[in-house]
């Protein structure tokens, strides 16, 4: 996956033919994993349907630095709770997979991060077997980040908090996703929300695995 970083013509035919086959069939050329379902999903791709577990689009989400004992709700009680290790096998364009609480298991790519703006970014993501996921580990870039993820409903949004463990213990975030770029430019921070970190390009996961806890972290505005 070298090859990805340091040759920009490679990268876009990357996504140029994981867009036409699915991530599971280009991830085979690629890495030469075997994935047993990789002739459904090409076949459903070329028969114009949609392969199971795929999610494609925009992702707008803005991102706040949070203090634990300013936070108005009881989490434990009220929220979902999901506990997250999530590994990078490439940071340009970024790949990385997630096992959500031995539960569930995701690979995702997104493009479209930049040093000035991080509110939007293209993001394709893939549900895979669990054999899928761990053989995929051994292509690791990076630290692992582990976090427990709070989820839980407010008005119209969904609040999810992140609190990190090893390496990056202490750092607590919170995102919120929007529907497009107006209503995430327009939302009216409560006074208990800390600084807002959507375009500080340091505060992205995969930076965090790069390159730990920014030494300019301070939760506060």
């Amino acid at each position: 996956m070298k090859a990805l970083r340091t040759n920009p013509l490679i990268a876009k035919l990357f996504i140029f033919t994981a867009f036409f086959l699915g991530f599971s069939a280009v991830l085979n050329i690629w890495m030469g994993t075997e994935y047993i379902r990789l002739s459904n999903e090409y076949h459903s791709l070329k028969n114009g349907t949609k392969p199971e577990g795929e999610n494609q689009g925009a992702e707008i989400e803005r991102k706040w630095l949070v203090e634990r004992d300013k936070i108005p709700y009881d989490l434990e009680k009220k929220a979902d709770k999901f506990e997250i290790t999530q590994t990078y096998l490439n940071y340009s364009p970024e790949i990385r997979v997630r096992n959500i609480s031995d539960q569930q298991y995701i690979m995702a790519i997104k493009t479209g991060l930049t040093k000035e703006q991080g509110l939007t970014r293209d993001e394709r993501q893939y549900k895979i077997t669990k054999d899928e996921y761990e053989h995929l580990l051994s292509k690791q870039e990076g630290s692992t980040i582990h976090k427990t993820r709070y989820q839980l409903k407010v008005d119209d949004y969904i609040y999810a908090f992140d609190f990190f463990h090893e390496q990056l213990d202490g750092l607590i975030y919170l995102e919120i996703e929007f529907p497009n770029e107006e209503e995430a430019n327009s939302f009216e921070t409560p006074n208990w929300f800390g600084r807002d970190v959507t375009n500080d390009i340091n505060y992205k996961n995969q930076k965090l695995a790069q390159n730990g806890i920014p030494a300019d972290y301070t939760p506060k505005d």
